[in-house]
């Protein structure tokens, strides 16, 4: 029973992702390599002090099959690790570990 739910969850999930992906065609984007840790801590760092819009492509996870690209501002937890990203058009908040990110880059460089 409970895995039937989990499943239709999922499901509605993915179908409701997909539709908003189409509506605003964030489909089309370029897959990144998976920029090293060291650079995308360094990245994060000055990303954080410029507090400018970037362009940020996560890893699938557990829930999130696929990958994604997002465009928006990157925000740190206060007294956390925690990192925060708030979309540009839409107001979706991600809260993000250091293992989803695979590139950041500024709008302005691309």
């Amino acid at each position: 029973m409970q895995n039937k739910q989990q499943t239709t969850i999922q499901t509605i999930g993915s179908t409701l992702q997909y539709s908003y992906h189409k509506i605003f065609d964030l489909d089309d984007f370029i897959l990144r390599p998976q920029m090293p840790q060291f650079q995308l801590a360094l990245f994060t760092e000055k990303v954080l002090k410029m507090k400018k819009t970037i362009i940020l492509q996560l890893n699938p996870t557990g829930f999130q099959k696929e990958f994604q690209e997002l465009r928006g501002t990157l925000h740190r937890r206060s007294g956390s690790n925690q990192l925060i990203f708030k979309t540009q058009y839409t107001n979706i908040t991600y809260l993000l570990t250091d293992n989803q990110l695979r590139y950041i880059a500024l709008i302005d460089s691309i």
